[in-house]
């Protein structure tokens, strides 16, 4: 649950019901209480950029890998064509 603190920021709290008592229907007893999560929220929050960047430096790592393995088949291709030594070994 997020609420708005006095100083306009916003906290989140999680809601717990350890207790409770319906007895009889006029008579309700309830006892909650309330933790405050902000900070978890927040690192919650940095965690999911941080895998989010992750996950796009991987995509790009991994497309340049692609893209030398496609060259360097290209430059084995034009060296045979040119009757010369293959100078790559192409792992894939």
């Amino acid at each position: 649950m997020a609420v708005v603190k006095g100083d306009t920021s916003q906290a989140f709290l999680e809601r717990n019901y350890p207790y409770r008592n319906f007895y009889p229907a006029n008579d309700i007893n309830v006892l909650a209480s309330f933790l405050d999560i902000t900070e978890r929220k927040h690192m919650e929050e940095e965690l999911r950029r941080n895998i989010e960047e992750l996950e796009r430096f991987n995509e790009l790592a991994i497309g340049r890998e692609i893209k030398m393995i496609q060259l360097k088949e290209e430059i084995k291709e034009l060296l045979c064509q040119l009757n010369q030594d293959k100078r790559y070994k192409v792992v894939k």
